[in-house]
């Protein structure tokens, strides 16, 4: 029998389709892989920005999670806005309770440009309640500022910046670094076993970059679901996302910044050897 690899997004909505759960499914399923999704709040946006954020019921997150986590049992499961303390803590216990194979949470905290989504009440209970049990925390540049308390100009600031947070919370780390030495991206892995992994490409110029970093995870999810090491993972990540900006760099969606172009060439479904549920509940997480 056959099964399919699964990735299950726990996310916010976003209206233009170009980011949180939609760009999470879109990414999954161009990848070859099956996505699920529960949804945590839902957002009102445009290409020119948000304009509001509406709370999802915990209860209806709460059941959300169980209906999925208890039937399919998904390989991975990423995380994106959790906008609220009480959010927070549902999908924390959610977490704790299901134990999932693989977490990958991309937290959104702070946009590259330091725009606040969260109030500090919140990032409290991000770093209390959820980071501890997750396996790699996702950040932007700005992020990682916030949650080390380093200030962050070059890429031996980023790599410091990763290593106090391994040593700090035991878990993996990809700091998202930016542009921030002449005209290349910067991307820095660390693993609580002093694993490091520096990545770098050339930036490519675009006005529709909307959703790259909720891609770029999903795309991490997808290929750990696939069964790539987490190295693997997030250099093919990498070669997605980029492609994406490539085939959605001149088209023209909205009045401002338009989305990355997920579907440039999807993947056919991939089909795994069937386990039982007993089975693949009980794998044991990737090898790092």
């Amino acid at each position: 029998m056959k099964r399919y690899p699964i990735v299950f997004s726990i996310s916010g909505t976003d209206t233009i389709g170009g980011a949180g759960s939609q760009a999470d499914i879109k990414t999954i399923s161009a990848l070859g892989v099956y996505a699920a999704s529960a949804v945590t709040a839902i957002t009102v946006r445009n290409t020119t920005g948000l304009k509001a954020i509406f709370r999802v019921p915990q209860e209806s997150i709460k059941e959300q999670i169980e209906a999925v986590m208890e039937d399919i049992i998904p390989d991975i499961v990423k995380l994106g806005l959790l906008n609220d303390v009480e959010t927070i803590r549902t999908v924390a216990d959610c977490v704790r309770k299901y134990h999932p194979q693989y977490v990958v949470y991309d937290p959104i905290i702070l946009a590259p440009d330091g725009e606040r989504f969260m109030t500090d009440e919140v990032n409290k209970a991000i770093e209390k309640e959820l980071i501890p049990f997750v396996n790699l925390v996702v950040l932007n540049r700005r992020e990682a500022e916030l949650l080390t308390g380093i200030p962050i100009n070059n890429i031996a600031n980023i790599r410091h910046a990763a290593e106090v947070f391994t040593q700090k919370y035991n878990i993996s780390v990809l700091i998202k670094g930016g542009n921030l030495q002449e005209n290349n991206i910067y991307d820095i892995l660390r693993t609580p076993a002093d694993e490091e992994w520096i990545y770098s490409d050339s930036i490519v110029e675009s006005r529709n970059r909307h959703g790259a970093g909720c891609t770029f995870s999903a795309a991490i999810s997808s290929y750990l679901a696939l069964g790539s090491n987490l190295n693997e993972a997030v250099s093919q990540a990498r070669d997605f996302v980029r492609d994406a900006i490539i085939h959605g760099k001149d088209v023209f969606l909205g009045s401002g910044e338009g989305p990355v172009c997920h579907n440039f060439a999807p993947t056919p479904m991939t089909y795994l050897c069937h386990e039982t549920q007993k089975a693949k509940a009980s794998r044991i997480p990737f090898e790092l």
